[in-house]
């Protein structure tokens, strides 16, 4: 009987599934296209609206065999019939499967092959892709169309979800990304794997609900409870999730010898400036840069530590908390400060530049207020110990497609600029930090160049994404007839260079603490 209902269903409603695979086959075509090159301003508006219609298809097609057999009337065949109600709800979900999970996971995995990806890591991609759609959006399409009896009805229960959504919006101050630490690293994954899961449960409970009892009330309850469990996920607490996540390590432990201390015997003081430096002044807007000289060792020769989240608290003599980088904690802008902990690499040939190191950002009226005294400062660290993945190396000026180590990679020249950009298509999870330089294979030198760090720690890659093909994109500075950055590399020699990039990924995730029990600002800025 499951499978008599749901090909009644697709044969009734099979130029609508056709018209979305069409549909969604274009959004892949379209990708495909602008895989290595700018969207054309022919193409723009459509790049934009096409994901959108497809989204509003796979609901609007959901719904519809849904409301083939509805629940809500009593003169409909089924409801006349004996036809158990564990096979009309389990071909309904038949239906989503084949008609609408099917072809998206067809297509998705044909735009990586198409792209010259591998095979494994497009087939992961694809399956990644067709379980947050199921979960986050077929699920849900379910079991609205299940509480509703027209498309009406459906409209008006999506507009009251939305508006639901919006809520802490517009009533919780700072509501949104800057709220939930998570969502803004390499941890996000987290959350939308407790969205998923709140999904499944919510129509675990509420399609039986539907089906077998029809109770529409209870189920729009929960229903709304799920909204409310996803929006409380927002203030998970950062150290709930990165315990997780520590769970879930590669290599648990091998950062256990890496340490972070206050040296500031080892560090030199900075140099006043040549050039006379106006004075700070209470109305000034730009904060006031105060080094931190930390020393940092301890990790393999191969590896960078990254700082996932760090919470720093100035303190005066009597222990009150001046500042604090923390915006639940910090009463107003003037007790706000900005911490850096600048990507580290433990390697000794590293090809990273010389930065400035960890440095705090005070607001000018407190800099002035506290500069001579003498502050303890505690520093809780959430870090990740990365190591080297891949390595691609291609001729600085490529050209056509270079495929190696899972990347297909094409680079050219930046019109009017003196830098090679590099664009790389990978069907893997983007790398924790890449890395792009310009190497010589006779010389031990390279062209500095700065790391690009966007984590992603999601076992096997299972993340949702807006783009299912990621990109590594990255700009390489040489001396050219633009400007001249003092490099080893000029435009005429570029023809003997290589593009490397190198490629890092987080084996171990670890915490420190750090606390300073007398540290002067005033001697650590060169400000006045």
């Amino acid at each position: 009987m499951i499978w008599h209902i749901c090909k009644k269903d697709l044969r009734l409603l099979w130029p609508y599934a056709a018209m979305l695979a069409l549909l969604y086959a274009a959004k892949a075509a379209l990708s495909v296209k602008i895989a290595f090159a700018p969207t054309p301003e022919s193409l723009g508006a459509f790049a934009v609206v096409l994901p959108i219609i497809v989204i509003a298809g796979m609901v609007a097609l959901i719904a519809a065999a849904f409301y083939q057999d509805g629940l809500f009337s009593s003169t409909l065949d089924w409801r006349i019939r004996p036809i158990p109600r564990r096979d009309l709800l389990l071909a309904k979900m038949l239906f989503v499967v084949l008609a609408v999970q099917a072809p998206v996971f067809v297509i998705d995995l044909a735009e990586g092959l198409v792209d010259g990806l591998p095979f494994t890591p497009s087939l992961i991609n694809a399956l990644s892709d067709g379980f947050y759609k199921l979960c986050l959006l077929s699920l849900p399409a379910a079991m609205l169309a299940s509480m509703t009896d027209r498309p009406l009805s459906l409209l008006a229960a999506a507009i009251f979800v939305t508006f639901g959504l919006l809520v802490p919006y517009l009533v919780i101050p700072g509501f949104g990304a800057a709220s939930s630490p998570l969502l803004q690293s390499g941890v996000a994954w987290l959350l939308f794997m407790l969205w998923a899961l709140t999904s499944i449960v919510a129509a675990a409970v509420i399609l039986p609900l539907q089906y077998f009892k029809r109770a529409t009330v209870a189920s729009f309850a929960v229903f709304m409870s799920a909204i409310a469990v996803v929006g409380a996920t927002w203030y998970l607490p950062w150290e709930a999730g990165f315990a997780v996540q520590r769970v879930f390590a590669s290599q648990p432990g091998l950062a256990a010898p890496v340490t972070v201390s206050y040296a500031p015997d080892n560090a030199r003081r900075l140099d006043r400036p040549s050039y006379p430096i106006p004075k700070v002044a209470e109305s000034d807007k730009s904060p006031i840069d105060v080094r931190l000289p930390l020393d940092i060792g301890g990790g393999p020769a191969d590896s960078m530590l990254f700082t996932d989240h760090a919470s720093v608290r100035l303190l005066d003599a009597n222990g009150q908390i001046i500042a604090t980088n923390d915006p639940k904690h910090a009463r107003d802008t003037e007790s706000s400060l900005y911490f850096q902990f600048p990507l580290t690499s433990f390697a000794s040939n590293s090809t990273f530049p010389a930065g400035y190191g960890p440095f705090l950002a005070i607001p000018p009226k407190l800099y002035l207020q506290y500069k001579q005294q003498p502050l303890r400062v505690e520093i809780d660290l959430s870090l990740s110990l990365l190591q080297q993945r891949s390595t691609v190396t291609m001729p600085a000026l490529a050209t056509g497609i270079h495929k190696e180590a899972g990347f297909a990679c094409e680079n050219h020249i930046l019109e009017g600029t003196d830098t090679v950009r590099l664009n790389c298509l990978t069907a893997s999870k983007l790398p924790s930090c890449s890395h792009a330089t310009l190497s010589h294979s006779g010389l031990a030198e390279f062209n500095y160049s700065f790391p690009l760090c966007a984590p992603n720690y999601a076992p096997l890659g299972f993340t949702p994404t807006s783009q299912l093909i990621n990109h590594v994109i990255g700009t390489i500075p040489f001396n050219g007839k633009h400007s001249h950055n003092g490099l080893l590399v000029d435009e005429n020699k570029l023809a003997d260079w290589n593009i490397v990039l190198q490629t890092y990924e987080a084996q171990d995730h670890f915490t420190r603490q750090l606390v300073i029990p007398e540290f002067k600002m005033g001697d650590w800025s060169v400000a006045e």
